[in-house]
């Protein structure tokens, strides 16, 4: 996909396309959300899409996706890869009041879908990764995120925007898991990127937790495939 180069004015440029400047090398809105190729982050595209949080506010969804095999075939043994690393997504809850404290949990998506797939095992494993990571669980409590998953993408590429009923969507996945056409990890933050001192920081720390979860995603496949030869 040929993305526009981000060199243009503030004036035609997204807010949030501005507000991550530095790490922008292109980009490009497609329907409503923004796809951007990064520099200095080690996937191969953000996605930036509004969301509404109240009657002032905006909220900010931002997708981070990494191909594990850039772009390279897959073959049996990634196949096994991929059904072992699918069933370790996980999601970020809140504990307690005052103060809270965020944990990551197995994705409760895994338990509907295993009721359409037997053999799918679940596993914390990667949820435990993250939650003794100091860099990782330092970042989650000063951005203190709305939302934050770790999966896989799952769903076919002829399929980018999936309005269809949850009973389709839970088909897509299962024929994806069955057979897996690729790798590719999928970070999803949600918050607020309010227009206020400090929004900067944030920024910045969102980046830096990115890249800390890339960090432990790619370590974990390493893990699992040590022979996988991985770019990023």
């Amino acid at each position: 996909m040929q993305l526009k180069v981000g060199k243009k004015s503030v004036f035609e440029t997204p807010y949030i396309v501005n507000l991550f400047r530095k790490y922008v090398k292109d980009w490009r809105n497609i329907g409503g959300l923004i796809y951007v190729t990064p520099k200095e982050i080690p996937c191969n595209y953000l996605v930036f899409q509004r969301r509404p949080a109240g009657f002032f506010d905006t909220a900010w969804r931002i997708s981070v996706l990494y191909d594990v095999l850039g772009g390279g075939s897959m073959n049996t043994a990634l196949e096994d890869l991929y059904r072992k690393l699918k069933g370790m997504e996980c999601s970020l809850e809140w504990e307690g009041l005052l103060p809270r404290k965020g944990v990551f949990k197995i994705n409760p998506f895994l338990k509907e879908l295993r009721l359409h797939i037997d053999d799918l095992q679940i596993s914390d494993e990667l949820a435990n990764i993250l939650n003794e990571d100091e860099e990782v669980m330092g970042l989650v409590k000063k951005l203190n995120p709305d939302g934050l998953t770790v999966g896989l993408h799952s769903i076919p590429s002829e399929y980018p925007l999936l309005t269809e009923p949850r009973d389709f969507l839970l088909s897509l996945v299962k024929e994806f898991y069955r057979k897996p056409m690729g790798i590719t990890w999928l970070i999803v933050l949600d918050t607020q990127f309010d227009r206020i001192p400090g929004v900067n920081r944030k920024v910045e720390d969102a980046v830096r937790l990115f890249n800390a979860i890339l960090r432990i995603l790619r370590e974990e496949v390493k893990h699992l495939y040590p022979d996988l030869m991985i770019t990023n």
